[in-house]
């Protein structure tokens, strides 16, 4: 289970190296073909595996509520949860596959559903990290999709 786990997680970053090293790693060379197959195909279906992957962790994230989501914006991540964390994160793993529209989107259902989150609630409610998530909130408040009220650390975001 701990090889197919690593391949998916490869599979969102389309890392197929990585992919290669958890079989190889594993010692179960007979599951090569079963979990990788073709490089040409596995790299072409990454991608979208990755947007699929964001679509339903953003559709968890409506199904949670609130009060759920509160309870998770109110832990921050230390230095100690480190890589261990970063993989049970969906969005941490599908940075450089998941289409931007698709994490404007996710961007703006979550201040549509919890208004007056900051930037850093916004980053862990879709599952990224402040620096990701930045540069979503400054073009969605620029196009007035969003509206800021505050600044620096005060600054929290609402539907526009």
């Amino acid at each position: 289970m701990a090889v197919t786990a690593r391949v998916l997680a490869a599979k969102l970053t389309a890392n197929y190296g990585a992919a290669e090293k958890a079989v190889k790693d594993s010692g179960m060379q007979h599951l090569r073909r079963a979990l990788l197959g073709s490089r040409q195909t596995w790299l072409a279906e990454a991608p979208a595996f990755a947007a699929d992957h964001a679509r339903a962790h953003s559709d968890s994230i409506r199904e949670r509520g609130p009060a759920r989501l509160s309870a998770g914006l109110s832990r921050v991540q230390g230095p100690s949860d480190g890589a261990a964390a970063g993989a049970r994160e969906p969005g941490a793993l599908s940075r450089k596959a998941v289409e931007p529209a698709d994490v404007s989107e996710a961007v703006l259902d979550a201040v549509r559903r919890f208004p007056g989150l900051t930037c850093e609630g916004v980053a862990q409610a879709i599952g990224m990290s402040t620096a990701q998530a930045k540069p979503h909130l400054a073009a969605l408040t620029e196009s007035g999709q969003l509206r800021k009220v505050g600044r620096t650390r005060g600054t929290r975001y609402h539907p526009g």
